[in-house]
């Protein structure tokens, strides 16, 4: 008995709905947003009424020369949707801006003409498919212990960060962390190695960005309009009288070491009370050590600090000029001074230089440290 041939393969117009609406299923039907193609590749095929598992035409190319893979044609029907092939108010798919995809290879977006394309094709394909991508791992977590968790993060932030709740800010600082967490899978980790993730972690984490996210609407003009924002000069010239006798909103870092943020009406035990809160000038060294048990634990850390700033820093500032200087200072305790003659630089006329390059350093470091990054490290 002979098998019928499989008939023409299908054109690349077959996948343009199914991948506008995938790609802005799985990023939140949000534009500029990155999706990693493979997971969708399946459902675009399922949804255009092709089964994967039992498919008549080949998905991978056969060879280079002929690539008459089914997969290639699902990314044409991404690729000829961007703006290379369409008019720029017409373009529905582009490569992503998000942080967490640009540059990636193989990670689709979708325009903001796109996206709203996407929310209107929810009635054509919602609830069709059970999508291969589903949500991940810290996902999952999250909206299986959403109530619980989600009150217990806004009470703890409504009660450390009374002037958020006056601005009504507070359900925006929540979520603005949730939907960090679920996009780098940050929990991941410890799901998978059993530990538990207790609610107080939950606001502590949410709290830590949350200070990054004010400290970093205190630099935005609007803010400084509308939430009172200062800057450390402007604080400085303040008389002490003005600040016992009336209130003023301050949202921006005005420590001399960027040790926390001080922020409106927050109680001094808010800092006490947490021993990772800082990089400090001078407890820097004692904070790691202490943090860190044992010297292969510190080299570890030390090692991915380092790699922290070789990335996050441009080629045009001497990324390995900021990670000596972070070792010189917070590990080994020089003074700029002494870091300047380390160095073989003219302490006065490099003064500013390196203290300039230290702020850079402790600002990447925060950053970090609010994502999450270092919490393996500060648990132990």
């Amino acid at each position: 008995m002979t098998t019928a041939a499989p008939g023409p393969r299908p054109k690349e117009s077959l996948f343009y709905a199914p991948v506008i609406y995938l790609i802005g299923k799985l990023s939140g039907f949000k534009p500029y947003v990155g999706v990693d193609h493979r997971l969708i590749q399946d459902d675009a095929l399922r949804l255009a009424g092709i089964d994967p598992e039992n498919c008549p035409w080949p998905l991978k190319s056969t060879s280079s020369k002929k690539r008459d893979g089914l997969y290639r044609v699902v990314h044409f029907g991404w690729y000829h949707q961007t703006r290379q092939y369409r008019e720029e108010n017409e373009a529905t798919c582009c490569k992503p801006l998000d942080p967490d995809s640009k540059g990636k290879r193989g990670y689709w977006a979708l325009t903001e003409l796109g996206a709203k394309r996407a929310k209107a094709l929810r009635e054509v394909y919602e609830g069709q498919i059970v999508l291969s991508a589903g949500p991940n791992a810290t996902a999952q977590f999250l909206g299986d212990n959403w109530e619980r968790l989600y009150e217990k993060m806004t009470t703890a932030l409504c009660r450390k960060m009374p002037r958020s709740k006056e601005l009504d800010k507070i359900d925006d600082h929540a979520m603005n962390w949730v939907e960090k967490i679920i996009q780098r899978d940050g929990l991941r980790s410890r799901i998978r190695e059993g530990k538990s993730i207790a609610p107080s972690q939950v606001s502590g984490w949410a709290r830590k960005l949350a200070y990054t996210q004010i400290r970093n609407e205190g630099r935005e003009p609007v803010c400084r309009v509308f939430h009172g924002a200062l800057t450390p000069k402007e604080v400085k010239a303040l008389a002490e009288v003005d600040w016992t006798e009336e209130v003023i909103p301050r949202t921006v870092n005005e420590s001399e070491v960027l040790c926390h943020n001080q922020y409106a009406a927050h109680s001094e035990s808010d800092w006490l009370e947490d021993t990772t809160e800082a990089l400090q000038d001078t407890h820097s060294t004692a904070l790691v050590e202490e943090t860190i048990a044992n010297n292969e634990a510190m080299e570890v850390c030390l090692d991915q600090i380092g790699s922290i700033l070789m990335a996050e820093i441009s080629d045009e500032l001497d990324p390995e000029f900021h990670r000596q200087l972070m070792h010189d200072r917070f590990v080994r305790g020089l003074t700029v001074r002494e870091i300047a003659e380390e160095h073989g630089l003219d302490f006065n006329s490099e003064e500013n230089r390196i203290k300039i390059a230290l702020s850079r350093v402790r600002d990447v470091m925060l950053q970090k440290r609010d994502e999450g990054v270092f919490d393996d490290f500060l648990t132990r």
